[in-house]
């Protein structure tokens, strides 16, 4: 046997991952006679270290469509049209771009007024204008704060879909040659939203 195109022999980090969750370590084949036993260390190691790099460095893999034979018929048959090499199509799929990347945890500090108003007056009348203003106002600054708060979940969540563009678009720019002169702006965004729709499930595969 001869292979004629060596690139026929590639695959995709998920077709390695769908078969090693179909193939999990055996055990060890019982002595027979004077045979030696075949070492299975060897396979143990690479299954676990391929395990942890996905895991640690490419976590996204864990939630492609599976079997990844369906999704990845879809997605070459629309980006067909692109004219992208094969290379660049595997490794578009290794890393995920256009995908949702899990955003990290948060921690927005929100400075909450703690301003202590003397409300003690000489009279009644004073002590009740005082507490219905001190009322007032504490209302118009949780009115306030709320407000604040959306706009500013609005902004960081405008600033993290930009910025997933952005790497996006870079990352991108290292797989395909010479992508701003083959392609448009347009092209480029269509590419990243359909291999985010492919690839983050939100599409269905086609048998």
């Amino acid at each position: 046997m001869k292979i004629l195109d060596p690139q026929c022999a590639v695959l995709t980090n998920s077709e390695v991952l769908s078969f090693m969750r179909s193939h999990p370590p055996r055990k060890p084949d019982p002595q027979v006679g004077g045979y030696p036993v075949t070492d299975l260390r060897g396979l143990w190691s690479v299954q676990r270290e391929f395990t942890d790099y996905i895991e640690t460095i490419t976590p996204h893999l864990l939630s492609y469509p599976d079997p990844p034979s369906k999704f990845m018929r879809t997605l070459l048959q629309r980006l067909n049209k692109f004219n992208l090499t094969k290379p660049e199509a595997l490794m578009m799929i290794n890393l995920g771009v256009g995908v949702t990347k899990a955003p990290g945890a948060r921690q927005e500090a929100i400075e909450m007024p703690n301003e202590e108003e003397g409300i003690v007056g000489h009279g009644d009348g004073d002590l009740l204008d005082k507490v219905e203003r001190h009322l007032d106002s504490a209302e118009g600054a949780d009115g306030a704060q709320a407000e604040n708060r959306a706009a500013s979940q609005e902004d960081v969540q405008m600033q993290d879909e930009q910025e997933d563009d952005n790497s996006d678009i870079t990352v991108l720019n290292t797989i395909v040659e010479e992508m701003y002169d083959r392609f448009t702006d347009a092209d480029i965004k269509e590419i990243l939203q359909i291999c985010g729709e492919i690839l983050g499930g939100s599409e269905t595969p086609r048998e």
